[in-house]
């Protein structure tokens, strides 16, 4: 199964990195497309360079400043 439209919050980058890294995909059994997922910080100022951005798939999860979840725009 591919997941469409699936929203994660989680409170912080080591949330995120675990979930990446503890494969929340094959426990689920979804599929996720690495060049369509976006990470996006609120609260602290932090830039690419300040981090390590996980990894899905060997693939570098892209920083934005904004998403688009189901026709709503998130600023950062």
């Amino acid at each position: 199964m591919y997941s469409n439209d699936i929203l994660l919050l989680l409170t912080n980058i080591k949330e995120l990195q675990e979930a990446v890294y503890e494969n929340y995909d094959l426990k689920n059994e979804i599929k996720f497309n690495p060049e369509e997922t976006q990470l996006i910080v609120f609260g602290k100022k932090l830039k690419e360079n300040e981090i390590n951005l996980p990894r899905m798939y060997g693939e570098e999860i892209k920083m934005v400043e904004k998403i688009e979840y189901l026709r709503i725009i998130i600023f950062k």
